[in-house]
């Protein structure tokens, strides 16, 4: 249902806060992602954004918009090698097609010398 009755076409509302990923969702993306992946050691970076514009002229507003878009980047290593792909597709198929790819990527390329191993996890205190 939509801000201004039943009809799925109508616009939503301007009130409404844009849709960006929770804290959840995003988590469990991120997990989908992981247990897709063939690579023996992955990383997943989620970015969640939205964006609004309006135009003005002659001291009205003529256009207006908005778009939201959630990016997932998965970086493949494979011992001293790394490769990154990014998708926008957040079924199920598509993070593990782009997982398989990282890490198909990640075999070809040179092994970098200079790669450190990844920090253990960090505790942060809750957010206020």
């Amino acid at each position: 249902m939509s801000a201004f009755g039943s009809d799925a076409r109508a616009p939503r509302s301007l009130f409404a806060p844009a849709a960006i990923l929770s804290r959840a969702e995003a988590q469990e993306i991120a997990q989908r992602a992981l247990r897709n992946s063939p690579a023996p050691e992955t990383r997943v970076t989620i970015n969640s954004a939205a964006r609004a514009d309006t135009r003005f002229a002659l001291n009205q507003v003529t256009t207006s918009g908005e778009n939201q878009d959630t990016q997932v980047t998965i970086t493949a290593f494979d011992g001293n090698r790394a490769a990154s792909v990014n998708t926008n597709r957040l079924d199920e198929a598509s993070l593990a097609a782009a997982a398989k790819q990282a890490y198909e990527i990640a075999k070809l390329v040179p092994p970098n010398p200079e790669r450190r191993p990844a920090l253990e996890a960090q505790s942060y205190p809750p957010l206020g």
